[in-house]
């Protein structure tokens, strides 16, 4: 086949892929169609898309052909030898035409299965590395340089497909979250807490929430600025949900209040929650300033103090302005009597 016969065979796969990229569909499944079609156009025998996770600055597999599943669970690299370094972060191609003839960095190199050639090109957006490409041959010499310049052009679109995710996972997050705190918008929060009473209705079970108010909040932003108190908020945050399970959301409530709901949760598991929600205020520090907070907290449950959700949160902000009248006694109080 000539190289125009390739190049327009090549197109055509190319071209139904860069459709749904800039339709954002799937990611999942343009990454699987741009590996098919990629193994599909080189002749490669492994395919691999390696990406830096983003938290820990770990290599991992993200997409792959021709590996087992163990494998790419299994994968895990720290980018710290030089070669690996100069291909993720000085965009230095590492291209081995014979394994023979460059066992060392073939060994570092090497996926789950033995080969004869391989290539490794880097991925990255806006300079931002991002991982890199991996394939490789049972022949030798396979990656030619017309090839290669095929495998960078899938580079690319590769990058663009992970820059795109990431860029709209993070435009999920911020619809989802408070700018400042990083806890579930109230206009997010709310719908889901409907959900949870009408569940709770339904299936007879109890029912929590905790109403917790910071204490001196506007002090902490006159002392020492917007900065400092919105890290103060994110750190607060990030405690209270490392101390609760992962489905029992929390919102921001007000400038210096957050509300928590308990999902099937009485009235005294929900007073031990509170218990130790204020114990670890006790101990915590916040910010480079290492500040500490005192918290007042009001807890109401349903069915014992309402019959409708709104009733549950008015139990919640009476149990509040209880709290704040007897801080003497640990900053916590359980709403008392029927709300509407």
């Amino acid at each position: 086949m000539s190289d125009t016969n390739s190049f327009v065979e090549c197109a055509r796969g190319v071209l139904p892929i860069l459709d749904e990229v800039v339709s954002l569909h799937s990611p999942e499944r343009i990454m699987h169609n741009i590996v098919e079609q990629l193994v599909k156009n080189i002749h490669c025998k492994t395919c691999a898309i390696v990406q830096i996770n983003q938290t820990t600055d770990i290599l991992e597999i993200s997409n792959f052909h021709n590996l087992s599943w163990k494998f790419c669970k299994d994968y895990r690299k720290q980018i710290i030898s030089p070669v690996m370094r100069n291909l993720i972060w000085q965009n230095e191609p590492i291209h081995i035409p014979n394994y023979a003839k460059a066992t060392h960095l073939a060994e570092e190199l090497k996926m789950e299965n033995d080969f004869v050639s391989c290539i490794a090109v880097q991925l990255s957006a806006n300079q931002q590395p991002l991982g890199f490409l991996y394939l490789d041959s049972d022949k030798a010499n396979h990656f030619s340089e017309k090839m290669q310049y095929l495998i960078q052009m899938y580079a690319r679109i590769i990058s663009m497909c992970i820059f795109n995710e990431r860029m709209t996972e993070k435009l999920k997050r911020l619809q989802l979250e408070d700018s400042e705190s990083g806890a579930m918008r109230y206009e997010q929060f709310y719908p889901r807490m409907q959900e949870l009473f009408h569940r709770s209705h339904r299936l007879h079970e109890s029912l929590s929430v905790i109403l917790i108010d910071i204490a001196h909040y506007g002090g902490i932003i006159q002392t020492y600025g917007l900065d400092v108190a919105k890290e103060l908020l994110q750190q607060f945050v990030v405690l209270m949900k490392n101390n609760l399970r992962p489905y029992d959301p929390i919102t921001r409530f007000g400038a210096d209040k957050f509300l928590i709901v308990l999902q099937a949760t009485n009235c005294d598991i929900a007073y031990k929650v509170t218990q130790r929600i204020n114990l670890l205020f006790k101990t915590a520090e916040f910010t480079e300033q290492k500040l500490k907070l005192a918290v007042t907290i009001g807890v109401a449950n349903y069915p014992e103090n309402c019959v409708t959700l709104n009733g549950l949160i008015n139990a919640a902000k009476h149990a509040l302005l209880e709290s704040k009248r007897h801080q003497e006694k640990g900053g916590i109080a359980m709403s008392e009597g029927k709300f509407d």
